[in-house]
């Protein structure tokens, strides 16, 4: 358990088979669970709880096609964990993440490099944050939901289950710069089983329905329901 140049108080609670690497610092009254691997340069506030199996700090793999690991410089870059936030069982957070306080990350779920996310955010199960994403306080996104890379989520927002976004237009994209990622404002809700297309920008106090094609952008305090929402650059 024991690297180089780590500052671990002493109230911190570890569980069995913990790894640490070096650069790790830990603030007070925080629980590790069993089988945690914690990577270098990686810092958790105080009063967080780290449950069994989770990762923290994980280094990008090499990849061909849009992956951070190809376009983002994550070389000795903090990863983050904000003071009295719960990372679930079996999560993976990658290196260069910033996470508020009070958030949540429930089980199974993935947070890419170079992910920036707010205060009392929650993260639900098996959802999947991309590369360079920003999610703004108090917003809520649900289980099996798919955030694509540098996607902007404004604060207050909900996002229901099984959400899917899609950033690339060309369906194979070999560069982030050539995504063209959806944005969603403040106070907005999105239903259950919807997915937003490339570039579309879902603006302030909007509602989307359940199992909604969202294909162009939506106004501010609009509501598309499922029957429309093929044509609501029309509405």
């Amino acid at each position: 358990m024991k690297s180089e140049n780590n500052t671990i108080d002493s109230s911190v609670e570890f569980g069995c088979n913990t790894i640490i690497k070096d650069n790790v610092q830990i603030e007070e009254n925080v629980k590790i669970g069993n089988n945690v691997i914690i990577y270098s340069d990686v810092i958790i506030k105080k009063d967080s709880i780290i449950q069994d199996f989770v990762v923290l700090g994980k280094k990008p793999f090499s990849t061909k096609g849009t992956g951070g690991a190809q376009v983002l410089n994550t070389e000795n870059q903090v990863t983050i964990i904000g003071s009295e936030s719960i990372i679930s069982t079996n999560s993976v957070i990658y290196s260069d993440v910033i996470i508020g306080c009070s958030v949540i990350v429930a089980e199974m779920a993935v947070v890419r490099e170079g992910v920036k996310i707010g205060n009392e955010v929650t993260i639900g199960k098996h959802s999947i944050i991309e590369y360079g994403v920003e999610v703004s306080n108090n917003t809520k996104i649900n289980a099996h939901v798919l955030i694509g890379e540098k996607m902007r989520i404004g604060s207050n927002t909900f996002i229901g289950p099984n959400v899917s976004t899609a950033c690339d237009t060309y369906m194979n994209a070999n560069k982030l710069s050539e995504l063209t990622p959806p944005k969603i404002g403040d106070n907005v809700r999105i239903g259950e089983n919807t997915t937003l297309h490339p570039g579309v920008i879902i603006n302030d106090n909007a509602k989307i329905g359940a199992g909604c094609l969202i294909i162009s952008d939506v106004r501010e305090g609009t509501t598309v329901i499922q029957a429309e929402s093929r044509n609501i650059g029309k509405l």
